[in-house]
């Protein structure tokens, strides 16, 4: 497995102290939906601002997210931090990993939970920590972002989410080659027409996978 060896950054250092603060404040509390919610949330606060080196898709914390996934350094790793995010909040409460299917493509997954029944295509139907796929044309190449905020004001539902190995373009959420960095991306739900309509060429968004089927998948296999 290819590591790189990074040495941490303020970022990196600051991201670890998040993250032992997250266990710290949860671990004494017992698990329900809204309260892994919340640690999610927190989880996605501690990474804003990590990045990549340059444009290497490798860094100090990049790396983490690949080899939790059993990946090479180097490869995207958008999809790598949703799922190491999940798994450390899972963690928190040592119950199974909340995405069990673990695979650093974001078409890959949203198919394994589609088959599952997990998915949805109604953004009305969007909750917090909501794992959003976007997709580029018919390709198996796209784009993940964790559900951070929803807001529903009179131009629409307007949606903020975590998304990793992205531009610091707050303006542009959806776009994975333009930069390698972790941010919190507002837009409108409707940005990209209707959910699940695929644009060839064109990016669209698939669908979301659901936060809760996967916080009770995990609950279910925890007691299996």
């Amino acid at each position: 497995m290819l590591l790189l060896g990074h040495h941490p950054n303020a970022e990196d250092l600051e991201a670890e102290a998040g993250l032992r603060e997250i266990r710290a404040m949860y671990e004494s509390l017992p698990h329900d939906l809204d309260t892994v919610r919340t640690a999610y949330l927190h989880t996605c606060d501690a990474f804003v601002g990590v990045h990549e080196v340059g444009s290497s898709n490798s860094s100090y914390w990049v790396d983490k997210f690949l080899n939790a996934l059993g990946l090479d350094a180097g490869l995207s790793w958008c999809m790598a931090l949703e799922q190491f995010k999940l798994r450390f909040v899972a963690s928190i409460w040592d119950l199974p990993d909340l995405m069990a299917f673990n695979s650093g493509g974001t078409q890959a997954c949203y198919m394994y939970y589609e088959k599952r029944g997990m998915v949805f295509t109604d953004p009305a139907r969007l909750s917090l920590c909501d794992q959003v796929i976007w997709r580029n044309g018919l390709t198996a190449h796209g784009h993940v972002g964790g559900t951070y905020r929803i807001q529903s004001q009179t131009s629409g539902l307007i949606v903020t989410t975590n998304e990793g190995n992205t531009s610091t373009d707050e303006k542009t959420p959806g776009r994975w080659r333009d930069g390698g960095t972790c941010v919190n991306k507002e837009w409108r739900a409707d940005k990209w027409g209707k959910w699940g309509q695929p644009r060839n060429p064109g990016r669209y968004v698939r669908g979301a996978i659901s936060f809760e089927m996967l916080y009770l998948d995990a609950i279910k296999r925890k007691a299996a």
